[in-house]
């Protein structure tokens, strides 16, 4: 025999479903928003989500070598300005205040060697010898090797640091043009098959080449277009030789 529920028990039965009148005000569920093919970049939240990490990666590498390049001027003492004939110029007028710079220090030491110079030849009565001349010539001669060498280094960290800016620009428009790729090849499918009726099929010819007339259309022109409207045509000439057998 079955037992009877206690008739004063706070237990009620939950209801298989839930009215309609206590659903009202609930919120819609979100939409995600799905990339356009006719504006494949700009309205796919994952594209931009990658291009702004790689904006933000490629501003700190860049910051990174700035921030290397005025340690340097400021440890060398100077700054190099470029002549009218690709030649170089040490300009010290920037850090003229600070004793302790590479520049200032060898001028210091060539001051203190010239010094040096003119006492001894002072003291041997060759004040105005040729021996005296030729030692002065000597320290100036070292004294501008030091400074060539000192504008050399600095030239090749120079380069080294704008190589290193260009590699940054170069890996952040590679990365984007895989991104635009990969948006492009997110947004097709979601492309309606009726645009290629003679063939549904995923990798279609029919659907590559409307990818490429959208992409021709609302696109702006740029080096990243060309590359993946190039991308689009060799997968439409692979999707054809396949159908051709």
């Amino acid at each position: 025999m079955a037992a009877k529920r206690p008739q004063n028990s706070s237990w009620k039965q939950r209801p298989a479903y839930r009215p309609l009148s206590q659903m009202a005000g609930r919120k819609p569920p979100r939409q995600v928003a799905q990339p356009s093919i006719t504006d494949p970049w700009n309205s796919d939240p994952a594209y931009q989500n990658k291009i702004a990490q790689g904006q933000a990666s490629r501003d700190m590498t860049k910051l990174g070598l700035a921030t290397k390049q005025s340690q340097a001027e400021q440890a060398a003492g100077f700054q190099l300005k470029k002549n009218a004939d690709g030649s170089y110029t040490a300009d010290e007028s920037a850090f003229a205040s600070n004793p302790y710079t590479r520049a200032a220090m060898m001028k210091s030491a060539y001051d203190t060697q010239a010094r040096r110079t003119m006492n001894s030849s002072a003291a041997r009565g060759q004040l105005y010898s040729g021996a005296m001349d030729r030692a002065v010539q000597s320290d100036a001669d070292a004294y501008t090797a030091q400074r060539s060498k000192a504008i050399q280094d600095m030239t090749a960290l120079l380069a080294d640091i704008g190589q290193g800016q260009a590699q940054a620009d170069q890996s952040f428009n590679d990365m984007q043009s895989n991104e635009q790729l990969a948006a492009i090849e997110r947004a097709s499918k979601n492309v309606d098959a009726s645009q290629f009726p003679a063939s549904t099929q995923l990798r279609s010819p029919k659907r590559y080449q409307y990818l490429i007339n959208q992409l021709l259309k609302t696109a702006p022109a740029s080096k990243q277009r060309a590359q993946a409207i190039k991308s689009l045509i060799r997968q439409r000439n692979a999707a054809q030789e396949q159908l051709n057998g």
